[in-house]
């Protein structure tokens, strides 16, 4: 029998959660507003949630209770301003547009929900499994489809505003304060300040950069932003972005579940 060090004991005991924050803590020494004790209060808050688990399962898309992205929707959504808007960049089929909404209900927040996703799909060059056409103008309509009526279906008392562009375009468009039409057939007035974004668009490096310093012209002080797929292990160039945020004097780090999470500084 191999014998057990007193650090692999105490990792046997640990729950994951604090684990990856004490790592996170080693790793990259910045002062964290969240505790520990509350991120896990707001986890089990998270997976105890009989809707969340409920949508999860029916919704086609790449989350699943629990999941730290939801934890960080939840803990964003119940501390975030309240005069800002809640932008997501990239919304798919719409699994995390109806949990954020959902989550702004249940926590009694009325900040609107802006997105933007002009559902043109990554690293689709090649069949997938050799077999499905995921470049097809078939599978963007189909795509599409569903994500409205998810909407329409889920949050049909609170649809956001939901924009067929690209990040980059939407973007400038709430620089200018456009009015455009969203994909439900209404008129919307971008621009105002932010209070929390879910930044979950293009993949690059550049993309991610470039959606970062636009939410952070708009972003309240004491506001919320949360790279997906910038975990340490990701694939992805967008995690580069999170070591230049953390180095950013105006934003302070709440976790990182694997995915990083911001707020920027009062």
């Amino acid at each position: 029998m191999r014998r057990m060090t007193i650090k692999s004991f105490l990792k046997s005991v640990t729950p994951p959660i604090i684990i990856d924050l004490l790592k996170t803590s080693v790793v990259h020494p910045v002062k964290e507003v969240a505790s520990v004790s509350t991120l896990l209060k707001n986890k089990e808050s998270v997976q105890s949630d009989e809707y969340i688990r409920w949508l999860c399962q029916i919704t086609g898309g790449f989350l699943t209770a629990g999941n730290g992205n939801i934890v960080a929707f939840d803990h964003a959504v119940r501390h975030m301003p309240n005069d800002g808007a809640i932008i997501e960049i990239g919304s798919f089929l719409g699994l995390s547009t109806n949990i954020i909404i959902y989550l702004t209900a249940k926590h009694g927040r009325k900040n609107q929900v802006y997105n933007c996703d002009p559902w043109q799909f990554e690293e689709t060059g090649k069949p997938v499994g050799g077999y499905f056409d995921a470049s097809s103008v078939e599978f963007r309509n189909y795509v599409m489809q569903v994500y409205t009526m998810n909407l329409q279906v889920f949050s049909g008392d609170r649809e956001p505003h939901t924009i067929e562009n690209t990040s980059e375009q939407f973007l400038r468009q709430w620089a200018a304060r456009s009015t455009v039409t969203d994909v439900f057939g209404k008129e919307a007035i971008l621009g105002g300040p932010i209070s929390f974004a879910y930044i979950d668009g293009a993949h690059t490096y550049e993309a991610a950069k470039s959606d970062f310093l636009g939410i952070d012209r708009h972003l309240l002080p004491g506001g919320f932003v949360l790279f997906d797929d910038s975990s340490d292990d990701s694939p992805f160039d967008c995690k580069r972005v999170v070591a230049e945020v953390m180095s950013n004097p105006n934003y302070e780090m709440i976790s990182r579940m694997p995915n990083y999470f911001f707020r920027k500084k009062s």
